[in-house]
């Protein structure tokens, strides 16, 4: 994915081989027919690989010329580990991009190597259509114009194949969908995707916040190279005999993999994450017991989790506010993550280990049932329109974990021969 950028003098003097004789001042109304006449242009859609970035699929389009012998593949999905501050772009949103024509032969033995299902569709364009669609591809693949601001969900490999094809074709593709809503949101899709790499899609549940969860139309849902070559399929175009004609042709396979199928559903692991919380709330409560009758192993151990998981939940609960101020991750606003997981648990890193040493719990006492109260507030707004984040995996975690922390720490406080129940509260 990464190799093979081929220099603009190269493309450009393979793509000037269709002209032949044809002068540049030739008419506008007559060269695009005639130099467009003996290119065919093909959607190549690649199914998932092994690796993260690679389990979205990815699509380019094929240009050949079937008299030189002229063919590049173009896609939009290049990028590189060992770009210049490529951690610093990732984490603010800002990544760079890059397309670039390439050798269809070797990009093709790369998908066959790393096993993947690799598809090829005539496109229905005409001969005028398909001469733009060369010159605007080569002048996308330029020094000053192939890098582009890459977007996860709005602007992508597949979004810049979508939109290529729909500026030749007059932007029928965006008339016919962008008004068709389908069931699911960029989250349901990203889960659904996600599922097999479990520190991943648990990532993705919690950075993901309440812009992922709408319902998003067919034409947005070309973000995934897989339903664009679904919806382009059910299209028809007009070809230069004014004949209604299908925009795709049929699938031709070139390569084939063992793989399994991608799967169609997001999966369902609220329960599984309740479950796992209920655990840990479980043996925090044993805990907080345990201290609070005298045990000093208890209490080492409770004040070492309390404490872990005020680092945890604060660094976590901080890191989406500072998300929304400081990066361009437009789907990581306004997420209500930041009330199972907050920033105001920090102060329980020092402070909740203090109090299970008897030095003062008035204030981590009062920050932890703050927590508890913040989180239970969170599940309960979930009843109220715009406030109903799909978080539910999050919540089914965190929430037995806030409120058992909480009164676990209360009543090792209230047990505490220097404290009292109302001096904690």
């Amino acid at each position: 994915m990464l190799g093979g950028v081929f220099m603009l003098a190269v493309l450009w003097g393979a793509a000037a081989a269709p002209l032949g004789a044809q002068d540049a001042e030739a008419s506008q109304d007559v060269a695009p027919v005639e130099l467009g006449a003996t290119l065919e242009v093909f959607l190549v859609t690649v199914e998932p690989g092994d690796a993260i970035w690679e389990l979205f699929s990815h699509n380019a389009l094929l240009v050949r010329d079937s008299t030189t012998g002229f063919e590049r593949s173009f896609n939009w999905g290049l990028f590189s580990f060992q770009q210049e501050s490529f951690v610093a772009r990732f984490a603010q949103g800002r990544m760079l991009y890059w397309m670039a024509g390439q050798d269809p032969a070797q990009e093709m033995e790369g998908y066959r190597r790393a096993g993947r299902r690799v598809w090829s569709q005539r496109v229905s364009l005409t001969a005028a259509q398909r001469w733009q669609l060369l010159r605007y591809l080569l002048d996308q693949d330029t020094p000053e114009n192939r890098f582009y601001r890459y977007d996860y969900f709005g602007d992508n490999c597949s979004t810049r194949v979508r939109d290529a094809l729909d500026l030749v074709l007059g932007g029928q593709i965006e008339r016919a969908t962008s008004g068709v809503a389908t069931e699911h949101g960029y989250r349901w899709h990203t889960s659904r995707l996600l599922q097999d790499e479990l520190w991943a899609w648990a990532g993705i549940e919690y950075l993901l916040g309440n812009p992922s969860d709408r319902p998003i139309s067919r034409w947005e849902e070309m973000f995934l190279p897989r339903k664009l070559q679904a919806s382009l399929e059910t299209m028809t175009v007009l070809n230069a005999l004014g004949e209604d004609v299908p925009l795709l042709g049929p699938r031709e396979l070139l390569a084939d993999t063992q793989r399994p199928e991608v799967p169609t559903e997001a999966p369902a692991r609220v329960w599984v994450a309740l479950l796992v919380g209920l655990a840990a709330a479980g043996g925090l409560g044993w805990l907080g017991h345990r201290a609070a009758t005298g045990g000093r192993l208890a209490r080492v151990v409770l004040g070492g989790v309390g404490g872990g998981w005020g680092l945890l939940s604060g660094l976590l609960g901080l890191a989406l506010v500072l998300s929304w101020i400081y990066t361009g991750h437009v789907f990581w606003q306004w997420n209500e993550n930041v009330m199972q997981l907050s920033p105001v648990a920090l102060p329980l890193v020092i402070l909740f280990p203090l109090a299970v040493a008897r030095r003062g719990g008035v204030w981590a006492t009062r920050i932890a049932l703050f927590c508890a109260g913040l989180s239970a507030l969170g599940a309960v707004a979930q009843v109220f329109p715009g406030v109903d984040q799909v978080n539910g995996v999050v919540i089914a975690f965190a929430l037995p974990i806030n409120v058992v922390l909480a009164w676990a720490l209360l009543a090792f406080v209230s047990a505490s021969p220097t404290s009292s129940v109302e001096e904690a509260r």
